[in-house]
């Protein structure tokens, strides 16, 4: 009888705690996939990085647009990358200003590129307004 109730015990035992230690595994297995995925998009961030620093604008573009939107400041320096990407190319400033026309104000977004973004900017808001004057004046077509 003794032995019956042990061997009851043990099985509900069991039947309660393979459930609990399926979910914790699958938490385990959860959380190692986000580490492994968060060190891919910085391997990748890390990458785009090295070519924006190349010069090679058009593969900075294809890697930062495999990161997630929300990944720290990717929109703005895909956004930088096709501004240089297109002063390279020897876009016309009417081009230029349309890639640069809005960047982010403030403190929330702080990297290197996004003040060089920010310069860039600055310089061709500065450049596209002298084109339009000169436009004005008939003395450029």
């Amino acid at each position: 009888m003794k032995k019956d109730i042990l061997i009851l015990a043990a099985l509900i035992a069991v039947v309660i705690a393979v459930p609990f230690l399926a979910t914790k595994a699958e938490e385990a297995i959860q959380i190692k996939n986000e580490e492994f995925k968060e060190k891919q998009n910085r391997e990748c961030y890390e990458k785009a990085e090295e070519c924006m620093d190349a010069g090679k604008y058009d593969e900075a573009i294809e890697l930062l647009e495999k990161l997630p939107g929300y990944y720290e400041d990717v929109e703005y320096i895909i956004q930088y990358a096709k501004f240089c990407d297109a002063v390279q190319n020897g876009e016309g400033i009417e081009e230029l200003y349309k890639l640069i026309w809005y960047v982010p104000k403030g403190d929330e977004y702080s990297s290197k590129y996004i003040e060089e973004l920010r310069k860039a900017q600055k310089d061709t808001e500065e450049q596209y307004k002298k084109y339009m004057a000169q436009k004005e004046k008939g003395s450029v077509k």
